[in-house]
């Protein structure tokens, strides 16, 4: 190939280890244009949101353990293989929403008290997405995502892809947000 193109620094360093090759960094195409945020303020909301495919890959069965655990409300945008055995393992307080339209997406982050991202990823549109909803994320702490979002800012960050870690990391980030501290911060 003439050029190597990576979607974060993340794959960007990926790149040079495993192929030698120096790479130029594309971000992936986000319409953040859409997405302003909801006037209610962040602590007074009712639910979190995950915005997802339904696959073991994306961890989402931590966020689905740990919130239920917790009673805590989450509406999950996605669709995917694992959706089965994810509502086995859901309590009332998750809601699957299913694939649904752009207009409703922004609807829900507008209302949303924070995103979970509970994986590591390359690079990732919904988080972006949720900070122009202004919502703060709460992400594990590797990948694309430390390129763009900022710990104790926009959101926090846990540092293991671990029920333990997840639980400890979102009922600091919960205080936080109940506190107020991330109403008008975006």
């Amino acid at each position: 190939p003439d050029i190597y193109i990576a979607n974060s620094r993340e794959v960007q360093d990926r790149i040079k280890k495993y192929y030698e090759r120096d790479s130029v960094v594309l971000w992936p195409p986000v319409d953040t244009s859409r997405f302003t945020p909801g006037v209610i303020p962040t602590s007074t909301r009712k639910y979190y949101v995950m915005t997802t495919a339904l696959t073991p890959f994306k961890r989402v069965d931590i966020a689905v353990r740990v919130l239920s655990k917790l009673g805590k409300n989450l509406k999950i945008i996605g669709a995917g293989d694992q959706e089965a055995e994810l509502r086995k393992l859901a309590w009332p307080t998750i809601e699957f929403l299913g694939r649904i339209d752009d207009t409703e997406v922004v609807k829900i982050y507008q209302a949303a008290r924070g995103f979970l991202m509970p994986q590591k990823e390359d690079a990732g549109i919904a988080p972006i997405e949720a900070l122009a909803a202004g919502i703060p994320v709460l992400w594990q702490g590797k990948g694309g995502l430390l390129e763009v979002n900022i710990d104790g800012v926009t959101g926090r960050f846990f540092p293991e892809e671990t029920d333990e870690s997840f639980e400890q990391w979102f009922l600091s980030f919960d205080a936080e947000i109940m506190a107020g501290n991330y109403d008008n911060s975006m």
